[in-house]
This record gives structure tokens, sequence and C-alpha cells, in this order.
């Protein structure tokens, strides 16, 4: 099927002049001082013009004079206003401003990219810890940061320099752990339940990714439960084609095993192992899957355990 591919671009001088006169309910004449700065600093971008000139009211740099009758502006004042090359530095400083429990359900978010899905939403509500995320989400909405996508409940950035800069509202030493425990709450959530959810499963996996190594070195026993949920999110990559996704996982999967898991998990390394090699082909990545199967060869305690790898082996040859 073809494809097209489009470039959007920022407004053009005269069209935005035409945006911040309407906008300020003056003439383009007058508010043209104000729109080619405003150009300067935000390229046209239609969302960036709207949060920088938000930002002059909040500031006071642009008011409106009950005298004259009009906005008016200090240029000088304007121009020299620092908005690092976009507004990510001004959405930071208004999210600053906020509750630190609206802060804190915009990180969750974040943490999740420009959208959180409804199943995501659901299962962090059955958590204590965050029970009214809901509600607060619908909170920033309110607030202008993200919309409520149609009749699926799913929350969205308005803008990804948004998400961004909600992201940013995490220390960057933080944000592993942050992550891990996102994922953490959304496994033993789905857990409680008896099994995990497929429609969160991708979710959970990809937020475990995250700080995991560290929690478990401390504790082994971990390591082969994070293992054994990577070979079911991997095993159901397999089963929606996503070979690429699949050889994410069931890498991790294998690589929270001890040293000698080939003694300590053999059936688990052997089915690792072996739905890895096959991922690896269908993703064209031959010398890894080669590797891992004569590994196999080498570890495999029987001939019927053997068959498999030299099967495909015989088969790439």
């Amino acid at each position: 099927m073809p494809t097209t591919m489009l470039s959007l671009e920022g407004l053009n001088p005269r069209d935005l002049n035409i945006m911040v006169s309407d906008a300020l309910c003056t003439f383009p004449r007058i508010s043209e001082s104000l729109s080619d700065i405003i150009y300067q600093k935000t390229k046209g971008n239609p969302f960036f013009v709207l949060s920088f000139m938000r930002s002059l009211v909040d500031r006071g740099l642009l008011e409106f004079s009950i005298n004259l009758r009009r906005w008016v502006w200090d240029e000088d004042e304007v121009s020299s206003m620092d908005i690092t090359g976009n507004v990510l530095h001004l959405l930071s400083t208004k999210m600053n401003g906020l509750s630190s429990n609206l802060q804190s359900v915009l990180k969750v978010a974040a943490c999740f990219g420009i959208k959180i899905e409804k199943s995501v939403v659901e299962t962090l509500t059955t958590d204590p810890e965050h029970s009214d995320i809901r509600d607060k989400l619908n909170e920033v909405v309110n607030k202008g940061f993200m919309v409520k996508c149609g009749t699926t409940s799913n929350f969205k950035f308005v803008h990804d320099k948004v998400r961004e800069a909600a992201y940013s509202l995490i220390p960057d030493t933080d944000k592993d752990q942050y992550h891990y425990k996102l994922g953490m709450s959304l496994y033993l959530m789905t857990k409680l339940k008896g099994d995990v959810a497929d429609n969160v499963l991708f979710t959970i996996a990809d937020q475990f990714k995250h700080g995991r190594g560290n929690l478990v070195d401390e504790n082994p026993e971990l390591g082969i439960e994070f293992a054994e949920f990577y070979e079911l999110a991997g095993t159901k990559a397999v089963a929606c084609s996503d070979h690429a996704t699949s050889c994410s996982y069931l890498t991790s999967a294998l690589s929270l095993l001890p040293p000698d898991h080939w003694k300590s998990h053999y059936d688990l390394s052997l089915r690792l192992s072996i739905t890895l090699a096959k991922s690896c082909y269908s993703c064209g990545d031959v010398e890894k899957a080669q590797s891992i199967l004569q590994g196999m060869t080498r570890q495999c305690h029987s001939i019927e355990d053997k068959l498999p790898a030299h099967a495909l082996l015989a088969e790439s040859k």
C-alpha cells in the first residue's frame, strides 16, 4: 500500500501575526511587533505559541490596559525572555507550580509514553497507592496538559513536549526506579487476579526493563520470576508476529537467570533458548540464532532435547 509522508511545519510570520491579532482582538499592524518576537522564539509552532503567550500573561509581560483598552507588552522584556529554544522550560515551570498530587500523576503518565491506556489506568486504580489516578488524570485534563481520547477513555498528552516536560519532573537518577515501581505495581495487581492481563502484559514488561538489575541481584528468586514473566511476554509477542519485541523480552529473560541456569533451571533455559533462536531467525539475526543453538547442543541432557536445535541449524545452512 503506497504511503504519503507529510511534513508539518510551523506557521509563517504572516499567518502567525493573524493568529496573534485574533487572540488579542487587535489590528495585525499593532500585533506585528509582538508576533515577530514570538515567531523567533517558537518558529511558528502553534502549540508553542499558545504556551508562550500564556507564560507572558502569567509573568505580567502581556497584560490588558484599561486606559488604552487593548493588550500591551514590553518588547524588550519579551525579547530577552529565555525559553531554551522551545517551551519545554515554560511547561516545566508551569508544572512545578502544580500540587504534588498532580505532579505525581503527570510523572506516572509520562512513564507510559505519549498515551496511558484505559487498561493501565484501571489496573493502577486497584493499587491503594494509585487508587485516585483516574480523578487526578481528569484534573490534569482540565489543566490543559492532557486530553481524553474519545470513547476509549485513554488519556493522551496534548503534545510530545508536554510529555517530555512531565517526564523531566522525575530526576534522572530516579527514573529507572520510578519505572520499576510502576511495573511492579501493575504486576502485583494483575497477579492478585490470578493471571497477567494481555492488554497490560507488554506495558509491564517495558516498565520492568528499567532498574530491575540491582534488585534482582539482591533477590535471585525474583530474577527467576521475572524471567518467567518475560518468557510469557516473549511468547505472546511471537503470537503477534512481533519477533523483534520477542527477541528483546526473551534476551532479558535469559539475562535474569543465574550463571548455572542450565543446571538449576534446565526446562526454563531450554524453552527460552529455542524460542529466542526462532525469533532471531525471523528477525534475520542468523549469527545470534546459531550461537544460541550451538550452546543448546552443548548443554542439552538428551538427544530428544538437542533435536530441535540441530534441525534449525540444518535448515539455516
